[in-house]
């Protein structure tokens, strides 16, 4: 009987599935034929030809991944990291690009990618032009010597643009034009120049309250504590809420006001109308790591953009600035005598110690270095007090003109006063608008539960949650009103030791503004002696030349 003959026939091949990654980048240096809406065009193009060219394969778009304002030389650019996951992921298995230099314009790297890492991982790739690639139809191209020929013109083309942006930038800086991507705190572009700044209106005044904080005595971190209390947002913050995308390589992270912002805007010279650039710099066209360069770099032109500080105030901040001002953590002032005492010898500063109930100060370099280098010059602080106390009051008596010269000083804490007045009605204007928002959010759920969209049990949940956020928003508005309050009163009493040398001509004690505004420094001699030198002697003789012409 003869065998029954089977059928045999080769089981169809498998639709071989392609899920493509659209990759399209262009920075911003290029021209606009290069824009990221003509590269898609013109990969969508091209990928329609592909699927007519081949019938039995499936071309499935994943996603467009675009990075624009990015050099081809920073291999970390957003987007094209995140198609390397998708790639790790299996998500895409095929990139399109409408040129190798919009892979990357490093030549190692472009050379890692399609020989090394998407062979690796099976990604076919594909260039549409200088060179034409394609890894699955062609892979031994992939070897040739035009792929590493064009990464070198590709990466040379890079190297000539970053010299001229570099030179057009150098000259920008040498004319006090901005060039920064964002104003500094309390400024804004002008809309009609951006090479130009202006005053923030909203943000300079609390500029200028930082500044008369420190000048009064405050510390870094007390002002740091105050503007986060206040409710006021940092930097940072307040940049991204007027809709700018703020990233700054150099913060340290946090959302929040810390001593390092504060320390940097004291020092900041943008605040007296000079324009500071250059920096920081990169290391090169290829590493975009940025390195801090020496102060005898920088670019600086004076008189370019209108003050937020005047002159006298910053002239002061800088000059305590110098000083020792060093406060305990859990003070937010300074010591009454911070920056000032020295001792008369070696001129270092006076070393502050505490020993049950009583404070004194002893030289440093005696303290901390060597006890053969320097003598004590030991003091006590209630000592000090009294001393201080009388050689002004005697100075003051003698001085008849600095009436003057007090009425000015005096005008001070009544403006800073007004402006913390400013600051605090901006933010409770603020918080209001918040509680509106939140307002609306409830009677959104409770309209939203009572249409049936939400469950009683996820209207509970969001309305418990909105109604913290009022109360605690109700609280920080009572605590600030109640600040308001503080201030009316301050401004009613003024400055006592200000005052009181105003209205009697002499003071009963003393306080860190009075002390910083008249001293300029007191020498500690050895045995206790006090020698005081105060900073009004040249007004105070332009007064008593002014006194004698009159």
């Amino acid at each position: 009987m003869p065998r029954k003959r089977r059928n045999s026939f080769d089981p169809p091949s498998p639709k071989r599935v392609w899920n493509l990654a659209k990759y399209v980048r262009k920075s911003s240096e290029e021209e606009d034929g290069r824009s990221i809406e003509n590269q898609n065009k013109t990969l969508d193009d091209y990928i329609g030809r592909l699927k007519e060219a081949d019938p039995a394969g499936e071309y499935r778009v994943v996603d467009l991944y675009r990075d624009e304002d990015c050099t081809g030389t920073d291999s970390m650019r957003p987007d094209f990291q995140r198609l390397l996951r998708d790639l790790g992921t299996r998500r895409v298995n095929c990139v399109v690009v409408t040129d190798l230099s919009r892979l990357s314009r490093n030549t190692s790297e472009s050379l890692y990618y399609l020989q090394s890492l998407f062979v690796a991982l099976n990604v076919r790739f594909i260039s549409m032009q200088l060179p034409h690639l394609d890894s699955f139809l062609e892979p031994d191209q992939m070897y040739s010597i035009e792929v590493p020929m064009q990464g070198v013109m590709n990466e040379e083309h890079c190297k000539s643009t970053s010299i001229k942006v570099r030179q057009r930038f150098e000259t920008l800086r040498r004319n006090g034009d901005f060039i920064g991507a964002f104003a500094p705190y309390g400024y804004r572009k002008d809309p009609a120049d951006y090479h130009h700044l202006l005053i923030d209106e909203e943000a300079a005044p609390v500029v200028r309250r930082i500044f008369d904080w420190y000048a009064a005595g405050m510390s870094k971190i007390g002002i740091a504590k105050r503007l986060n209390e206040l409710g006021i947002p940092s930097p940072s913050v307040y940049k991204k809420a007027k809709g700018l995308n703020y990233y700054n390589p150099h913060a340290s992270g946090s959302s929040l006001w810390t001593a390092r912002v504060i320390a940097s805007m004291l020092q900041n010279e943008m605040y007296i109308g000079t324009m500071v650039q250059g920096r920081y710099r990169v290391k090169s066209y290829k590493v975009h790591e940025q390195v801090t360069t020496p102060p005898q770099e920088w670019f600086c032109k004076e008189g370019t953009h209108a003050p937020v500080i005047d002159r006298d105030t910053w002239d002061k901040v800088q000059k305590l600035l110098k000083r020792d001002t060093r406060a305990a953590p859990s003070n937010r002032e300074v010591y009454l005598f911070s920056g000032l005492l020295r001792c008369a010898d070696c001129q270092k500063a006076m070393h502050r110690s505490k020993v049950k109930d009583y404070v004194y100060y002893v030289c440093r370099t005696y303290k901390e270095q060597s006890k053969t280098a320097c003598t004590k010059h030991t003091v006590k602080e209630s000592v000090l007090m009294d001393v201080v106390l009388a050689v002004m009051e005697k100075q003051i008596a003698l001085s008849v003109p600095l009436g003057k010269l007090i009425e000015q000083v005096d005008a001070a804490p009544c403006e800073a006063i007004m402006l913390d007045q400013r600051v605090l009605l901006a933010s409770i204007a603020g918080k209001k608008r918040e509680l509106a928002k939140l307002e609306s959010r409830k009677r959104s759920v409770y309209e939203d539960w009572k249409n049936g969209d939400l469950s009683k049990a996820d209207y509970k949940s969001m309305y418990d949650h909105y109604e913290g956020q009022y109360q605690q928003l109700c609280a920080a508005i009572e605590g600030m009103h109640k600040q308001l309050g503080a201030l009316s009163e301050e401004s009613s009493e003024g400055n006592a030791a200000f005052r009181e040398l105003k209205e009697q001509g002499t003071i009963s004690t003393l306080s860190r503004d009075l002390l910083t505004e008249l001293i300029d420094a007191i020498d500690i001699h050895e045995g206790g002696d006090v020698e005081i030198h105060f900073s009004f002697a040249d007004e105070y003789q332009r007064l008593v030349d002014s006194t004698v012409q009159e």
